[in-house]
Order: C-alpha cells, then sequence, then structure tokens
C-alpha cells in the first residue's frame, strides 16, 4: 500500500512538472508584436491624439478579454509628441532602437516631420495625418481616418448645391490645406462654373476672426467654406453669428465642428452643414451599443478618432492572426493592404491610395440633432 501511495505520488510530481515545462515553453513561444505610437497626447492638437489612444485601448482591451490573442501579444508603446515636430522626431528615434513592427503617427506637422524615415525603413505604418495624398509616399503608409482628400468630395458636393456665384473659402495655413484647395476643391469649383472665388488662410494661433467676419460680409459671398480645427471654428462661429454671416444655409465648415460641437450652443450650430461619418448621424444598434460602453470606460462620449482608431487595432489584429507567424513588414503591408472585415465605422477595405473607404455625407445640425443632407 505505501509502495502504491510512493508511485501515484511521483506520477502526479511528473504531471505536475511536464504542465509547468509546457508552460514555460508556450509562454516562450509568445509572440510580442511592438506598435510604435507617436501621437500628441498633449498640446493644441491633443483632442486627436487623445481620441486615437483611447479608441486603440478600448479595442485592445476588448480583445484580450476575449481572449483571441493566444499565443501573440499586441504591445503598444504610447509616446507623447506633445504635439512638437522636434518632440516626433526625438521619439521617433528612440522607439526605432527597439525595432517595432509596426508605426502609428499624428497629426498632420508631427507626421510630416517623420514619415520619409519611417517610410524608407518599409514597416507598416497608420497615420493620422489630414493632409492630402500624403499616403503615396510609400506602399507601406496607410490611414484609417477623415482626410482632407477625401473631405473634399463634399465641399464639391455643397458647391454643386450651391451653384454660387461668389465663393469665399477660408483655411488655415498649412501645407496639407493648401493642397486641398489649390489642387482639389478650387480647380473643381471653376469647373462646375463657380464665376468668382475668394481665399483668405489665418495661422494657428488665431482666435480672434472679426476682422476676417467683416472682410468676408463686405464680400457678400453666396456660400461659404470653412476648414480649421476645433480650436479655431469655436469662436469663429460665434463671430459669423455676430455679424450675420450664417444664413440660407450658407455655410459649410470641415469635419472638426463635430469636436467643436460640444462647446457651441444648439442655436449657434443650426443650418451649419460639415462632412460627417454615417456611423455619427445614422448609428446602428451595435453602435449604439459601442458608444454606450465607450463612455463608461472613458466617462466622456465617443468621438469619431475613437471609431476610427478602435477600427485600426482590429485591423492590425486581423492582419497579424492572418500572419501565421511571418511578421515581416512585407507580409503584414500586404495582410493590411487586403483587409476586409466590418468595424464600428462600416466595413473595412482600403481604396488604391491605403485610405480607409469611408462612409461619409454632408450633415446640418438642427436643434442639437445632426441630420443628413438630401444631396
Amino acid at each position: 500500500m505505501r509502495n502504491s501511495f510512493i508511485y501515484i505520488s511521483i506520477l502526479i510530481t511528473i504531471a505536475l512538472f511536464n504542465i509547468t515545462a509546457c508552460k514555460k515553453e508556450s509562454d516562450s513561444k509568445s509572440q510580442n508584436i511592438n506598435i510604435a505610437c507617436n501621437l500628441p497626447l498633449t498640446g493644441d492638437v491633443a483632442i486627436y491624439g487623445v481620441s486615437v489612444r483611447d479608441g486603440i485601448t478600448f479595442a485592445l482591451e476588448e480583445i484580450e478579454k476575449k481572449g483571441l490573442l493566444n499565443s501573440v501579444n499586441l504591445k503598444f508603446d504610447f509616446q507623447d509628441n506633445k504635439s512638437s515636430n522636434t518632440e516626433a522626431v526625438t521619439i521617433l528615434n528612440k522607439q526605432v532602437l527597439s525595432h517595432p513592427q509596426l508605426y502609428i503617427s499624428g497629426l498632420d506637422h508631427q507626421t510630416r516631420a517623420i514619415i520619409d524615415r519611417i517610410t524608407k525603413s518599409g514597416i507598416p505604418h497608420f497615420t493620422y495625418s489630414w493632409e492630402p495624398f500624403i499616403c503615396n509616399r510609400g506602399k507601406n503608409n496607410f490611414r484609417t481616418g477623415i482626410n482632407l482628400e477625401q473631405e473634399s468630395d463634399y465641399y464639391i458636393k455643397f458647391i454643386n448645391h450651391k451653384k454660387p456665384n461668389k465663393l469665399f473659402i477660408l483655411h488655415i495655413n498649412d501645407p496639407g490645406s493648401f493642397l486641398q484647395f489649390d489642387s482639389i476643391v478650387i480647380p473643381k469649383a471653376k469647373h462646375l462654373g463657380v464665376p468668382d472665388i475668394k481665399t483668405e488662410v489665418f495661422d494657428f494661433e488665431v482666435n480672434d476672426f472679426k476682422t476676417l467676419a467683416l472682410k468676408i460680409k463686405s464680400y457678400k459671398p453666396d456660400a461659404i467654406i470653412v476648414a480649421g480645427y476645433d480650436i479655431h471654428l469655436i469662436p469663429l462661429i460665434k463671430d459669423f453669428r455676430n455679424y450675420g454671416l450664417i444664413q440660407n444655409d450658407n455655410l459649410m465648415c470641415s469635419v472638426d465642428l463635430l469636436d467643436a460641437s460640444v462647446n457651441l450652443a444648439p442655436e449657434l450650430l443650426n443650418d451649419i452643414r460639415f462632412t460627417c461619418p454615417k456611423f455619427i448621424y445614422q448609428s446602428t444598434s451595435n453602435d449604439s451599443l459601442w458608444k454606450e460602453k465607450f463612455k463608461q470606460r472613458f466617462n466622456r462620449p465617443a468621438r469619431y478618432g475613437d471609431a476610427y482608431a478602435y477600427d485600426m487595432t482590429y485591423i492590425i489584429y486581423n492582419s497579424v492572426k492572418r500572419a501565421n507567424g511571418d511578421y515581416t513588414s512585407k507580409n503584414l503591408v500586404n495582410l493590411i493592404s487586403h483587409t476586409n472585415l466590418d468595424g464600428v465605422t462600416g466595413h473595412l477595405t482600403f481604396n488604391p491610395n491605403r485610405d480607409l473607404t469611408l462612409n461619409l455625407n454632408v450633415c446640418y445640425y438642427k436643434s442639437g440633432r445632426i441630420v443628413m443632407e438630401n444631396y
């Protein structure tokens, strides 16, 4: 009897040793996919970088909770470039030392300062830059958010509907905005037969638009297009209202109006047109549930940037899953290019320019609600 007990004890010990050994072997085979993030988490454009970070965090927590990662760990390294080009370069210099398999950058100026080096490296790169054509810098560049190139189509829809004799365009003094209007919007507006187009720019630091409002009023335009960040649109709309510039559905703003809207009273927003993602103005039950869960997690309403970053994280997860252990840049770039998923923002595929195919429309505010235009 005693011998039997000793024999059973030995078997249990061997079994426990084998389980521990197998676990250690499994752990040693666990593959880390390192994803370097160079984003503005503080500074003038932090609202956009924070959205990217929170969208990624929300998706990653969900993926981990569902146990979807198996032997692969997605490791995101969030670094704050403080909305500074110089800081973005410094962060890149440090992050490349750890040889990340993927890179995420934002916003416009910060991405512009580092994109050539990332492109040369060949690693998959997701950029949250608005600049038109920026993904054309190299086949490893992707974008999963609204950008000025695609937004231009909706300015043209607005112009075509209004058919103005006099069009006033006011935009931020930024290379991306010059590309958008000088290379896309204005040539197409002229092609539509708009006879008189006037353009003015403002610097990033401007927060008083009274002088510009007076200038626009003296021009007497039939339609006005304004493109700037949320920090510009808030004082601009107040000044435009005070000078009686917003009337007869004549104003269209950039998508940043969505970000500015939380700091503007409903009566100030009424009848202003802007480009809007479909999942914002026409939510499904799943979208609504996602927004509610996001609000519970981060104690704030979800923004469109959160949703696009959330979907990007699932694109990365799906591509890594399909890689079957081949995590080379060439294979990951190819897999990302062939993304075919359903996400919060809609069906996820990339167009030939490696921009996410977006479902957008011209919308306007009415008594605090977002209403889709019928053109």
